[in-house]
């Protein structure tokens, strides 16, 4: 009988942002109530939801947040990814009637949810950050070091080998990551 190797589970990049979203919760969960609320905040490209569209050749960024809210009993469930990704979905279709919408206040929205532990996410598994080359060779390793002044945020980028999947840091004090890793790790679990 050969020896039989399990080859690790891997997410998908699209449950990237609801697993670990799911995650951070958890972390919260133990020392906060069921019935506040769980903040998500990520950039979205808004180059094709603007009327008209702006030219595939503009380089510049076009970018604007998305506010992703849910009840954080919610995210504490057995199925709290389904349930993040789902909020997630409604809030990237609601982009769809007016992305510039509410554009006055987004600064102020966002400090008021930096005391509600808000959860941002950095970076995108669409950069290709491995496939940069400045005369030197690709990257070995990538890591996005701007997170970590904000606790709570999480990068995201695709894999040295695209075979290997995504990368995700994150950054919180020592206790929160022992448990953030433990439920990362449980639920991967799941996953098999």
């Amino acid at each position: 009988m050969k020896n039989f190797r399990r080859s690790p589970p891997t997410i998908p990049p699209t449950h990237a942002r609801p697993f670990a979203w799911a995650c951070s919760a958890w972390v919260d969960g133990g020392r906060a109530n069921a019935e506040r609320r769980a903040h998500l905040l990520f950039s979205v490209e808004c180059r094709r939801c603007l009327v008209p569209p702006i030219p595939k050749e503009y380089l510049g960024n076009c970018l604007g947040p998305c506010f992703v809210e849910v009840g954080l009993g919610e995210l504490l469930v057995g199925d709290g990814v389904l349930a993040a990704a789902s909020t997630i979905g409604v809030s990237v279709r609601a982009l769809d009637d007016g992305v510039l919408a509410g554009t006055g206040g987004w600064f102020h929205k966002i400090l008021s949810l930096v005391l509600e532990r808000l959860m941002s996410v950095g970076g995108s598994l669409q950069y290709g950050v491995y496939e940069t080359d400045f005369g030197l060779g690709r990257p070995i390793k990538v890591e996005l070091v701007s997170i970590d002044k904000t606790p709570g945020t999480v990068s995201l980028a695709e894999g040295r080998d695209k075979l290997a999947g995504i990368e995700i840091g994150v950054v919180l004090p020592e206790a929160d990551m022992a448990c953030f890793s433990s439920c990362f790790a449980d639920r991967l679990e799941q996953l098999l």
